[in-house]
């Protein structure tokens, strides 16, 4: 991962104030603790997680905003990927807790998650190369019976007319933007509440990113929450209405995406500007 989450430090003795509130006057270093509103539909409650003994998430207290396009950015190793990994049950949280809508779902398995309504689109590549186009969309719909993965399939490529053309082809022809338009159907097919993304425009062209980036805001103008992760951060801040900076397992900074995009210490730390 290009996160770089194996390189956090253990942790020995944790602090007890590294959260922080919704508010743009908190400076890198600067943590607050303030309340989740009303409209949290995930919050995380002093958060501490890693792999085995590091641990590379140190205190984190925040919220998602429901309804909202949340963007994570921040260094390589700022812990991004292990906050999205958290909220889907993939790694462990040794301290802390994660709601989702209200309800501690610190201990389930993810496929609970996914039952809740949790999507979740990998960094790395999920498609099932020697398979179809059709059957990666069905089995990402194993949870339903049969009429109902029909239904959705239906209705998910409507929206992706490309992956209905190539519906009968091996998905290993598919280029790489459509491979992501695959993930990303596939992981709709369920009608999450929230989609968690890793990286969707990972490796891909201007183009192709740009198209990514449209998709990401007609998925949330239907109805469901976003909380993506983005090395393209100028790009993924245009399209997002909040967003949290991270460095070294910590939260240096959360607010409106255009303050973080002017911000100069910001463009000079984090958006190569």
């Amino acid at each position: 991962m290009t996160d770089g989450d194996g390189t956090g430090d253990s942790m020995d003795v944790p602090p007890g104030n590294e959260g922080t509130g919704d508010s743009m006057d908190a400076r890198p270093g600067d943590h607050g603790t303030g309340e989740s509103p009303d409209d949290a539909i995930v919050e995380f409650d002093d958060i501490y997680a890693g792999y085995g003994e590091t641990t590379i998430l140190h205190g984190i207290t925040e919220y998602v905003r429901e309804g909202g396009i949340t963007v994570i950015i921040g260094p390589n190793g700022a812990g991004k990927s292990t906050l999205l990994r958290a909220v889907f049950g993939l790694i462990d949280v040794s301290s802390g807790h994660v709601r989702f809508k209200g309800e501690d779902v610190t201990d389930l398995h993810p496929q609970e998650r996914l039952e809740r309504g949790i999507a979740f689109l990998m960094q790395e590549s999920s498609v099932f190369e020697p398979m179809t186009v059709r059957t990666n969309l069905e089995l990402g719909a194993f949870l339903l019976d049969d009429d109902r993965r029909n239904e959705r399939i239906d209705a998910v490529v409507e929206k992706f007319p490309l992956l209905e053309e190539k519906s009968g082809v091996k998905a290993r022809t598919l280029s790489g933007g459509q491979r992501r338009l695959l993930e990303i159907a596939r992981s709709l097919l369920l009608d999450p509440d929230l989609f968690l993304m890793d990286e969707p425009s990972i490796g891909l062209d201007p183009q192709t990113r740009a198209d990514i980036f449209d998709r990401v805001e007609r998925i949330n103008e239907s109805g469901t929450t976003v909380l993506m992760v983005e090395q393209n951060a100028s790009e993924a801040l245009e399209v997002a209405d909040r967003a949290i900076v991270l460095s070294s397992g910590q939260i240096e900074l959360t607010g409106d995406p255009q303050e973080v995009l002017e911000d100069p210490q910001i463009r000079r730390l984090y958006l190569g500007g």
